[in-house]
This record gives C-alpha cells, sequence and structure tokens, in this order.
C-alpha cells in the first residue's frame, strides 16, 4: 500500500478496516479479491490460483 495515495479518493487504510469488518471470519491464508474501484469481487486461499466469485453484499455466488 501507498502510503500517501493521490489516485484514489478513497483512503486505502479504511479501505481495508471497510473489508476487516465485512469479512471478519476470513481466515488466516485467505484473501479478498478489490477490483480498482476497491469493491470486493473475490474470495482466495493464498495458494489457490483460483478464486470465488462475491455477489454485491460480498456473500459467495
Amino acid at each position: 500500500m501507498e502510503e500517501d495515495n493521490r489516485e484514489n479518493s478513497k483512503d486505502e487504510w479504511e479501505v481495508l478496516k471497510e473489508i476487516a469488518q465485512k469479512f471478519p471470519d476470513l481466515g488466516n491464508g485467505n484473501m479478498i479479491l478489490l477490483d480498482e474501484n476497491y469493491v470486493p469481487f473475490g474470495k482466495k486461499n493464498y495458494m489457490d490460483s483460483n478464486y470465488q466469485a462475491l455477489n454485491q453484499q460480498g456473500e459467495p455466488c
């Protein structure tokens, strides 16, 4: 993450806080994939190459 991010209107630290609140049970080794607008679109394990798509509410499809 960039310490000073002027290209995006949202602060990256605030985005991380929001994502952590939306996915409190994510677990070790799992991650949420974000698009260029910081919208969650997928969930995957760190070691996997494929991801599970999420719907608008952040639930697996």
